[in-house]
Order: C-alpha cells, then sequence, then structure tokens
C-alpha cells in the first residue's frame, strides 16, 4: 500500500475515535482552567451535583459554602478533565446562594450556587420599634413589648442591654427586672441590620398597703436621677428652681388671676374644679396610672389615730414620722415620712394633697409636719412642697342627688339641704353650693 493511503486510513480512524467518545465540549478553550457550568440553580431538596473541570494544571477548591461538600473527584476519557462530584444539603430554611472556587497557580474559576429554601426567600430587617415607656414597682418583671419591621422578617434575633443595670436588669427574652428606685434606658437591637429601639423605664417605690382606702409610696416623689430632693408646687407636674405666682402654671402672674381650680369669680376664671385633674398630678405624670397625690380625706385617713401610730424618730440621718399601721392583719406595715422641707423652709415636713380650699382658691390643702404635731393645713398654691404618692384608682364623681327636688318656704322659714355624691366610693366628694 502506498504511503498516501496509510495517511488517509488513519486519518478516517480518527474521526471514527472522536465520533465514538462522550465529549461534553466546554467553552473558553484558550484558558488553561475551565468548568462546563458557572451558575446553577438547585432544589432545596437537591442532593447531588456533578461538574466537568478542565485544566492542563495542578488544581485544588479554594472555598466552597459548608452546605457544599466535594465527595470524589473522577478523571474522564477526556485529558486533563475530571468530574468533580459534589453533594449539597437539604435547604429546611430560606433561599440561599454560595460559590465553589477551584484555583490553580495563576487562575480561578468560580461556579454560583442558587438553592431554593423551604421557607421560600429571605425578607430583610429594615427597622425595630419599642414601647417607649414602662413604670415598675421594685420587685416587679415585665416583658417590653417590640416590633421587628417587616412582621415577616427572616431574622428575628435581637439583644437587649439596659445602661443602668444596678436599678433594671434585662433579659435576652426581653424580660425586665426592677431592682431600685430610679431609672434605665433598655435598649433592643436587631441582629441583622444593627437597627435599635429604646424603652425608658422608671421603677417607682412599692406601693405599701396599710389597711386603708389606698396603698402609700415607700418614698417621696424624686426626679429622673434620684436622689435629690424635688418640690412641686399645686397642680404642677415638674420641680423647677423658683416658686412665685409671676411662674405659677395656673395663674395670670397674680392669685387674682387664676385660670384653672376656682371657685370664686374674684380670684380669677370660676370653673368649680376642686381636685387636681390626673393630668395635673406630678405624681401620675411620673409614676404612671393608678399612682396619684392623696386627698385630704386620705391624709386624714392615715392621720386617724385608730387606723395608725405615729412615732417621730430618725432614719437614716433624717427626722421624720414612722406610722404603723392599727389595722388587723397589716401591723406589720409601715412608711416613714420625712422632714423634708419645702422651697421656703428647710425645717419641717410639708407634703402636698390634691384638694383645693374652696373658700380661698389661691389655697390648697397640705400636710404640716413637725416634732410636736402633724395636721393638715393650707398653703399657697405657688408654693413648692414634697409630695407622697398614693397608689388606688380615681374614682371621679358620676352624679349627685339631693335630699329634697323640690321645696316650699314661707318667709322666713330655713331648712337644710344634703347632697348625696355618687357613687359612694368618688375619691373626691367635695361640692359647691
Amino acid at each position: 500500500m502506498r504511503r498516501s493511503h496509510y495517511f488517509w486510513l488513519y486519518a478516517l480512524l480518527a474521526l471514527v475515535i472522536c465520533a465514538c467518545t462522550d465529549y461534553r465540549e466546554i467553552e473558553n478553550t484558550t484558558a488553561a482552567l475551565r468548568l462546563d457550568q458557572t451558575e446553577l440553580t438547585l432544589p432545596a431538596d437537591n442532593s447531588e451535583q456533578s461538574l466537568l473541570l478542565q485544566s492542563s494544571k495542578k488544581w485544588s477548591v479554594q472555598s466552597c459554602p459548608e452546605w457544599i461538600h466535594v465527595v470524589s473527584v473522577e478523571t474522564t476519557a477526556i485529558p486533563y478533565q475530571w468530574a468533580v462530584n459534589l453533594k449539597v444539603d437539604n435547604n429546611q430554611g430560606y433561599d440561599r446562594e454560595g460559590a465553589v472556587v477551584f484555583v490553580t497557580a495563576d487562575e480561578s474559576a468560580t461556579v454560583l450556587f442558587h438553592q431554593q429554601g423551604k421557607k421560600g426567600g429571605y425578607v430583610n430587617v429594615t427597622g425595630i420599634t419599642a414601647i417607649e415607656n414602662l413604670s415598675l414597682l421594685v420587685g416587679e418583671q415585665s416583658l417590653i413589648e417590640y416590633m421587628i419591621e417587616p412582621a415577616d422578617a427572616s431574622d428575628n434575633t435581637v439583644f437587649w442591654q439596659s445602661d443602668n443595670p444596678s436599678v433594671v436588669t434585662v433579659a435576652e427574652d426581653g424580660l425586665v427586672n426592677a431592682i431600685n428606685v430610679g431609672t434605665a434606658v433598655i435598649t433592643v437591637t436587631t441582629n441583622e441590620g444593627g437597627f435599635s429601639a429604646a424603652c425608658l423605664v422608671t421603677v417607682v417605690p412599692n406601693a405599701v398597703d396599710l389597711g386603708l382606702s389606698v396603698k402609700w409610696a415607700s418614698s417621696d416623689l424624686l426626679p429622673a436621677d434620684a436622689g435629690t430632693r424635688a418640690y412641686y408646687s399645686w397642680g404642677e407636674t415638674e420641680a423647677k428652681a423658683e416658686y412665685t405666682w409671676d411662674n405659677y402654671k395656673w395663674c395670670n402672674g397674680t392669685f387674682r388671676t387664676i385660670t384653672k381650680y376656682n371657685t370664686d369669680s374674684s380670684f380669677g376664671v370660676a370653673d368649680y374644679k376642686t381636685i387636681l385633674d390626673l393630668s395635673d398630678d406630678a405624681a401620675t405624670a411620673s409614676w404612671g396610672d393608678n399612682w396619684r397625690i392623696p386627698t385630704k380625706d386620705e391624709w386624714s385617713e392615715l392621720f386617724d389615730p385608730s387606723n395608725c401610730e405615729w412615732i417621730w424618730e430618725q432614719q437614716n440621718g433624717v427626722n421624720g414620722y414612722r406610722i404603723n399601721s392599727r389595722k388587723t392583719g397589716y401591723t406589720d406595715k409601715c412608711i416613714f415620712l420625712e422632714m423634708s422641707g419645702s422651697s421656703t423652709n428647710a425645717y419641717g415636713g410639708y407634703y402636698w394633697s390634691s384638694s383645693l380650699n374652696i373658700t380661698s382658691p389661691d389655697l390648697a390643702y397640705g400636710v404640716d409636719l413637725s416634732q410636736s404635731s402633724f395636721k393638715l393645713s393650707l398653703f399657697s398654691r405657688n408654693l413648692g412642697q414634697s409630695v407622697r404618692p398614693v397608689y388606688g384608682s380615681f374614682v371621679p364623681v358620676s352624679a349627685l342627688t339631693l335630699s329634697n327636688a323640690s321645696l316650699s318656704l314661707e318667709v322666713g322659714m330655713e331648712t337644710t339641704l344634703s347632697v348625696t355624691v355618687q357613687p359612694l366610693d368618688a375619691t373626691c366628694k367635695d361640692v359647691v353650693w
């Protein structure tokens, strides 16, 4: 056979071999490192996947997500080609993606995996809100309410922190524990995005049950920084540096120009209010619902010797009265009233009631304490005095009933009308005739 015939025979044999080989063409044939696929989308329950890698140089896997595993590498019939067999974990969570990177000494190739999750697409956190204020008694616990935005965010993980753990501590689930009187800011922060919200927690004293109509606070109303004495004008909710009619909230500069709580038009605008609205009550404003300044009747109940015993003594270097309950079942309960002073007198103890003096409305009832006596007195409303809050719901008057619906009198005759306040347990039963 001539030499040209051998040439054509070898060429035909080469074509047959190529036609019979299971060969997958890989693009980018000029590269030393190539993959047959660069991006894959997989179902949540996908378990196995195979890639074809071709390289004329030594290669390795540089990085791989923890949910993708290289289980084996096999050679193929094509020179410098390997079948890289991968195992992909089932995805019970949200959609995810990750890249497997192959490298040689001077090149790299990447395949990106997209795997669906049983929970669907991932929803990013965009913010968080929480209640702004919370009031607790010493020893109380409460969960701080918060909301991650949007409500269907995928990552609900949050972290809690207290800026004053000596007053309020907070657990990993947002449960706060009131340790001491004072304030603390509790901050909740999202794991994703670092969004935060804050809640101001105010811890107030225990409400001591002396067996009376209301419970009495174990300490006076103090400002937010605690530890400093605070005085309040009657009907004002914040302490201040000076206490005069010029800066009193409910008048126009003098006691003859009263604008609220007035039973006599010669003192200004008469509205016939005789007890503080809760919106003007310093105890309610600072400590929250059901805390309020006691009425004159509630102070009188505390004075009643059948209810309580008053003992002059000194506690922690401060003079005052220890008031022991005499009520059956409550004889182990007591409170201590300090000689707190006032804006005009550093000696004695002066506390407000929430009751207005009806006959002279520039005055309000309060308590005057000294070593020799304790009594109700009248004080100018603009003065600064202490507040000892009580804990009990405010029961408003719903109706008045007169003893006589009609009367027939002759000239010179006299009679007395009486009135019944409804409900019978109304907090204030004062009436103006």
